[in-house]
């Protein structure tokens, strides 16, 4: 592909109808992994997943495979995601920053709030006027190696110092501190 020959004004309209084109494919591939999805002929082709027939059969890198599915899904919920794809109003990042606020009663007023906005935009939009969806807390559980064995019915272990006959569990998991062997009693 040679682009040294067209003009600079070339080159820009031939970028621009590229876009659209690209705008109205994405919308195609979206509309049409809906219908593999409704279909589940990933699973009847052999993948355990969407997402595993986009990277592996379509040969998606992983980060490009998550947003069309996302809005091959949102497009069944709401089928004018279509439309507002192949026309730019909307492109796959808005809609996966939308996607948890999307209702029946709401989506039109979504879609038309955030249409040709940016990303940053649109977070801006939805920090404003959106409170931030409930989400669990997500606190670090530290389990020990006492509370593991004791409730496999194991007795509780003792540390001993330099002792060499750490216990299996201890070596696998590593708990075992250096200088300190984890024993059963």
């Amino acid at each position: 592909m040679n682009l040294e020959e067209p003009s600079d004004e070339q080159l820009r309209s031939d970028v621009t109808k590229l876009v659209g084109s690209q705008r109205e494919l994405t919308a195609k591939l979206v509309a049409h992994l809906s219908e593999i999805e409704n279909r589940r002929l990933h699973l009847l082709a052999g993948f355990s997943s969407m997402f595993e027939f986009c990277t592996k059969a379509l040969r998606h890198g992983e980060g490009e495979a998550f947003r069309p599915i996302l809005a091959a899904r949102l497009g069944r919920r709401f089928p004018v995601v279509y439309s507002l794809l192949a026309s730019g109003s909307l492109n796959l990042s808005t809609l996966e920053l939308l996607r948890e606020w999307l209702t029946e009663n709401n989506h039109e007023e979504r879609f038309v709030a955030v249409a040709g906005k940016s990303k940053r935009e649109v977070q801006a939009l939805l920090a404003a006027r959106l409170p931030s969806p409930d989400r669990p807390s997500k606190i670090p559980i530290c389990v020990s190696a006492v509370a593991l064995m004791t409730s496999f019915g194991r007795s509780r272990p003792s540390v001993v110092n330099g002792s060499s006959r750490a216990s299996t569990f201890a070596r696998k998991s590593g708990s075992a501190a250096k200088g300190n062997a984890v024993t059963e009693r």
